[in-house]
């Protein structure tokens, strides 16, 4: 995560644009966010088009990679194995020439966590390309896209929304219940972010409309000595009930997508589970000094 961050603090030839005068304080309306406020009442000026464009060519050489044509294959299998997520038939006619059938609706929301500040980063910039670039494959095509990070700029925000994408307006800290079949994205997150949106999740008629493509789980419980691993129990009770396809990190940028998984929750396992499992569901606590995640205010 440090290491994510320090990345991200190198890139600064990005998207500002400064001016030698101070511009003369404008009429602000009283409506306007306070964040909004504070940008337009600075020296600088984002040059939202300049980081549209960055992003548009990140989303280019991904698309063009083999890295992402093996990530697009490996999240059709996953989606397969789940019931509850429709996938086009590409073998007809109409599956071939716009990426669905006519008798398999899009039903399949997208939820994001954890982008980062992609308007200064390289590594975010490549995330959000990704993501935009699976939200409008034929396999993943998602009528909904909700993102949030709570280090989002203002304008961030703006490019989003022009993106088609919802920005969710408060920390949720990852506690959202996903009731319709849902691809999770969450890139380069912390362990508290997984294990809370486990822990809001932590249903088997919830579980199986998940598919989460991010940091590896069996990396994470691997990497932890047992006495910390309990403050994150949602990952490693999960471990037995999931199945884990390791993402071949052959991007020519090697720190951008490095030790991500896809992880789904078959039915099949999770029917496995005793009851006390499913009843067994305390709200997760953590201890501040080693706490990898941005609280609600």
């Amino acid at each position: 995560m440090a290491d994510h961050e320090r990345s991200c603090n190198k890139l600064d030839e990005f998207e500002v644009v400064k001016h030698r005068k101070r511009r003369e304080r404008r009429k602000i309306r009283p409506d306007l966010l306070l964040e909004q406020l504070t940008i337009m009442d600075s020296d600088e000026v984002v040059d939202i088009d300049r980081i549209k464009r960055r992003i548009r060519h990140c989303r280019e050489d991904l698309i063009a990679s083999d890295f992402f044509k093996r990530i697009v294959d490996t999240l059709e299998k996953a989606l397969r194995c789940q019931p509850r997520f429709p996938v086009p038939d590409t073998s007809s006619s109409i599956g071939q020439k716009k990426g669905l059938s006519a008798d398999v609706p899009r039903d399949l929301d997208m939820l994001v966590y954890g982008l980062g500040n992609f308007a200064t980063c390289h590594i975010a910039s490549y995330q959000l390309a990704l993501m935009l670039a699976l939200r409008d494959q034929r396999i993943v095509s998602c009528d909904r896209c909700d993102v949030y990070d709570p280090r989002f700029t203002w304008w961030e925000k703006q490019i989003l929304t022009d993106e088609g994408c919802s920005v969710i307006p408060h920390n949720e800290e990852g506690k959202r219940l996903c009731s319709r079949p849902t691809l999770v994205f969450m890139p380069h997150c912390g362990k508290a972010l997984f294990n809370n949106f486990l822990w809001a999740n932590w249903k088997l008629d919830v579980l199986t409309n998940l598919v989460i493509l991010g940091n590896s789980f069996s990396s994470i419980i691997c990497s932890l000595p047992l006495q910390r691993l309990k403050s994150y129990n949602y990952i490693q009770r999960i471990q037995v009930f999931m199945l884990e396809d390791p993402v071949t990190n052959n991007f020519v940028h090697k720190d951008i997508f490095n030790d991500m998984s896809i992880h789904w929750f078959p039915f099949s396992k999770l029917q496995q589970a005793s009851l006390k499992t499913w009843q067994d569901t305390p709200e997760p606590v953590y201890d501040c000094e080693e706490l990898e995640i941005i609280l609600a205010s």
